[in-house]
C-alpha cells in the first residue's frame, strides 16, 4: 500500500504547484570569455613595459639598436648588427609577455633605424613609423647617438589595432636602457 500511495501524493503535490512562469523582460547573460578560452586573435593588444632583463633573457644584443619610447618607458627594443644587412629582431611586451619579432624584409640596421616593420605570432603585425626629428633631450648630445625621431607604435592582429605616440631612437645608445 504504501508504494502505491508514493505516486499518488507525489502527483497531488505536482498538481497543487504553481507553474513557474518565464520573465518575459530577462535577458540571458552571456557568460564572458576568459583569456584561457579566447583565441590568441581576439585578446586585447595591451602593451607593457619592455625591461632589461626582458632583452637579456630573449638574447637582444647586439651593437646597434632602436628602441621605441613612451616617456621613459620602453615599449619596443630592437637589434641589428652593424655589419650584417640581414633581418632585425625586436622585443615587446603584449599582455604582460614578452614577444619576440622579426623584421620583416632585408636591410639590417639602415632599414631599421628608418622606422621597419616587424611580424609576431599569432598574426601580430608590428609597425614603427617615424615622422620628424625631435631635439636630443641630453646635454650636451652624445656624440654617437642619432637624433631622436617622433613617431608611432602600431600594433596589429586581426581587426585590433592600438597605435602608441612617442619617440624612437636608433645607435649605441639605444642598445643600454636610459640612465636615470
Amino acid at each position: 500500500m504504501r508504494i502505491v500511495m508514493l505516486p499518488v501524493l507525489v502527483g497531488a503535490l505536482v498538481g497543487c504547484a504553481e507553474p513557474v512562469e518565464e520573465d518575459e523582460g530577462a535577458i540571458e547573460q552571456p557568460v564572458p570569455m576568459t583569456s584561457v578560452d579566447a583565441p590568441a586573435n581576439t585578446l586585447p593588444l595591451v602593451p607593457g613595459v619592455v625591461s632589461e632583463t626582458m632583452r637579456s633573457e630573449a638574447n637582444l644584443v647586439s651593437d646597434l639598436g632602436c628602441v621605441f619610447r613612451r616617456g621613459e618607458e620602453t615599449l619596443l627594443a630592437a637589434a641589428a648588427n652593424s655589419v650584417s644587412a640581414e633581418s632585425a629582431e625586436a622585443l615587446i611586451v603584449l599582455d604582460g609577455s614578452p614577444v619576440e619579432l622579426e623584421m620583416n624584409g632585408g636591410g639590417g640596421y639602415n632599414t631599421l633605424s628608418r622606422g621597419a616593420s616587424f611580424a609576431g605570432p599569432d598574426g601580430l603585425e608590428v609597425e614603427v613609423e617615424v615622422r620628424a626629428s625631435a631635439p636630443v633631450s641630453e646635454t650636451p648630445a652624445p656624440v654617437v647617438a642619432e637624433p631622436n625621431f617622433t613617431g608611432s607604435l602600431n600594433l596589429r592582429r586581426g581587426s585590433q589595432t592600438v597605435t602608441l605616440e612617442g619617440t624612437y631612437n636608433c645607435g649605441i645608445d639605444a642598445v643600454d636602457e636610459p640612465q636615470s
